[in-house]
């Protein structure tokens, strides 16, 4: 249940509720930070702050925030380049088949000290 009687949000067939709403969740790209100071980061769709800056040059962001990163300029440089294509977080089995085979070791198990 979600917050003050709210209804919690179903994660989608197949998908783990560990990924459901979170930055990456729909898949990353890498980028390489091209500027000199610390960014001062403009407001992303997902509203993950990023860190980039001369101690963090390389990182993974949303693919949904990429675009915004891509455009930054200053001085009619570009500080952003990308690196690496989209990825996609390969999701965990679904809870039912960890169950079912946790449930067949424990039968094999009991069937044996028997």
């Amino acid at each position: 249940m979600g917050c003050c009687g709210g209804r919690a949000k179903r994660p989608a067939k197949g998908q783990a509720p560990a990924f459901v709403g979170l930055p990456g969740a729909n898949g990353v790209v890498k980028l390489e930070y091209l500027g000199k100071e610390v960014l001062n980061q403009p407001e992303v769709k997902t509203g993950t702050r990023y860190g980039f800056g001369p101690d963090k040059l390389k990182g993974y962001v949303d693919k949904d925030d990429a675009a915004t990163l891509l455009e930054l300029s200053e001085n009619g440089e570009k500080l952003f380049r990308l690196l690496g294509s989209v990825r996609t977080p390969k999701p965990p089995p679904e809870i039912s088949s960890v169950v079912k085979g946790i449930g067949a070791e424990m039968v094999r198990k009991r069937a044996q000290e028997a």
